[in-house]
């Protein structure tokens, strides 16, 4: 019960950091990057962006994108490719 609660937390926490990211740097970051229907597909899309164009503020969220997706148990944004 306390694993499947943690993951939920972490997917919960995935959704959260990506709206927070698009929110934050907008059509600056991801001009070309649509809404995925999967969250960690999403989250994974996210982080990348962050990571080449976000600068230093946006590798943070990057790296916390990448914690809280493999808290989840799934791959991070640096091992998917689009």
């Amino acid at each position: 019960m306390i694993a499947m609660t943690t993951t939920h937390a972490a997917k919960d926490t995935i959704t959260a950091l990506t709206r927070q990211a698009r929110d934050e740097f907008g059509v600056t970051v991801f001009w070309s990057i649509p809404i995925l229907p999967d969250p960690a597909d999403d989250a994974r899309a996210v982080g990348r962006q962050l990571a080449k164009h976000g600068g230093m503020t946006g590798l943070r969220l990057a790296a916390q994108i990448e914690r809280a997706l493999l808290a989840a148990g799934e791959r991070s944004w640096r091992q998917h490719t689009l």
